[in-house]
């Protein structure tokens, strides 16, 4: 994850921060470009788990 995108993360999780601050953070992290590729990665990586996971599985099935 870019620098940028983590910084955000920590401002917008911040104890310090007023509530105007966070909603700056995360009306950020919103308009990203990287933190919605990330997003979408990560979602892919998901699907790709899954699959993964459901192949094995008869994969597994089949040799009973």
């Amino acid at each position: 994850m870019p620098p940028i995108i983590k910084n955000r993360l920590k401002l917008q999780n911040s104890k310090n921060l007023s509530g105007g601050e966070k909603e700056k953070a995360q009306k950020f992290l919103d308009r990203s470009s990287d933190f919605r590729a990330f997003n979408s990665y990560k979602d892919k990586l998901e699907d790709i788990t899954i699959l993964s996971f459901l192949q094995a599985l008869f994969l597994f099935q089949s040799l009973l």
